[in-house]
Order: structure tokens, then C-alpha cells, then sequence
């Protein structure tokens, strides 16, 4: 179920980005579509509460990396890589 929900959050980033070819601008509209897809109620109880206390700490980072964390780690890069943040 996570990892369901973790795909459509990167669906619903990936969405929002699509047409955005500025690193800035992708990188400030993509965390908006990632803070108004992982804060509706259904989904955060799943990522922030049962993900992490139903399949432990580390499982849940690990599929956290794969989706949420990741696209915060891939934007931040193509950020830094084009010169727009250090």
C-alpha cells in the first residue's frame, strides 16, 4: 500500500513539472505538488504513520528514498548541477 501511494505522489510531482523546463521553477512547483499530494489525509496517514510503524524504520526509508525522498534528492541535484543552488 505504500508503495502505491508513494508512486502516485511521484505521478502526481511528475504531473505538475512536466512542461517546466527551469530547474528553479521545477524544483519550487514540484515540492508544492509534493507537499499538496503527500499532506491529503489518506496519504500521510499511510507515509508518515502506518509505513513507518508497520513495516519498521528502515524498510520505510528505504521505499521512501525510492519515491518521496528521492524526488527531492534528484531535483536538488539538477539544481545544484545548473548552477542554481550550491
Amino acid at each position: 500500500v505504500l508503495e502505491a501511494v508513494e508512486a502516485e505522489l511521484v505521478n502526481d510531482v511528475a504531473a505538475a513539472v512536466d512542461a517546466i523546463t527551469d530547474p528553479w521553477d521545477s524544483l519550487t512547483a514540484g515540492f508544492r505538488a509534493f507537499l499538496d499530494a503527500a499532506t491529503k489525509p489518506t496519504a500521510l496517514q499511510i507515509i508518515a504513520v502506518d509505513g513507518p510503524s508497520v513495516l519498521g524504520w528502515g524498510e520505510w526509508r528505504q521505499i521512501d528514498m525510492k519515491y518521496g525522498l528521492g524526488l527531492v534528492t534528484t531535483a536538488l541535484e539538477r539544481c545544484m548541477n545548473a548552477g542554481v543552488i550550491r
